[in-house]
């Protein structure tokens, strides 16, 4: 029966990483996030948690810097700082990072931010195909994708500590 937990564990927590990636690359195509996939990688949490043991303390802990994190952004998107997806993404993935890494999820997040900042400044001057938001002539054309250091950030930091315990 352990066996077949664990199998399940596993299983609920592959649809992290997986969910985030793909998030990330519809921020990147669309400059969109899907409202579904913040709250299916939020929830997801759950049974992975509870398959590994977490106690229910813990646990609220957990989806207490989710909500930290979403009060934060839905300030920021309120100043213009952020887009709305953004802030929902980022809420999602730190139901899974908990306060314990906290810290290291934000400074990757931030510093990868940088370097996707950089990279669409790079990308608008290149005569190379890209999506239209890219265009300097769109309406979103100062747009960042920031879901891409999001996603890239949760990948990144879910492969050092995959399983929730």
């Amino acid at each position: 029966m352990d066996k077949a937990l664990t199998i399940a564990q596993w299983l609920v927590a592959a649809s992290f990483p997986l969910t985030m990636a793909y998030m990330a690359i519809s921020d990147f195509r669309t400059l969109q996030i899907p409202n579904w996939a913040s709250v299916f990688v939020a929830a997801a949490f759950l049974p992975a948690a509870l398959l590994g043991g977490m106690e229910t303390a813990a646990l609220a802990k957990h989806y207490g810097v989710g909500f930290a994190l979403m009060i934060g952004g839905a300030l920021l998107f309120a100043r213009g700082l952020i887009g709305g997806g953004d802030a929902k993404m980022l809420a999602a993935g730190g139901v899974w990072f908990g306060a314990g890494g906290l810290v290291p999820y934000l400074i990757l997040v931030a510093l990868l931010g940088g370097a996707v900042g950089l990279a669409v400044l790079v990308m608008r001057k290149l005569p190379v195909p890209k999506p239209a938001w890219l265009d300097g002539n769109a309406a979103e054309g100062r747009a960042v994708p920031y879901g891409v250091a999001i996603g890239l950030a949760a990948v990144i930091l879910f492969s050092r500590n995959p399983l929730p315990p």
